[in-house]
């Protein structure tokens, strides 16, 4: 798969696990090593593993419906 397919799918995968709204699909393209960080860094949230966004997110589910991720304009960098 070429690079610039594989950010395609990744980015297709993505979108559509959060609009599954489902913990298993949102965590399914995660390596095992995957964090995440909100930005900016000024806001002082930590940087989270797997585990600890799984729990974290995990609360956020049940208060939510009908969420649905839109994009408009997407942007290709296959050079990276």
């Amino acid at each position: 798969m070429s690079t610039l397919s594989a950010q395609k799918a990744t980015a297709h995968t993505v979108i559509d696990g959060y609009n599954a709204w489902n913990m298993d699909k949102i965590m399914a393209y995660r390596t095992a090593d995957c964090t995440q960080q909100v930005h900016p860094a000024s806001l002082g949230r930590p940087i989270m593993n797997n585990t600890q966004y799984r729990e974290r997110f995990s609360q956020m589910i049940p208060h939510f419906r009908n969420f649905k991720v839109r994009h408009g304009v997407r942007l290709w960098d296959a050079s990276n």
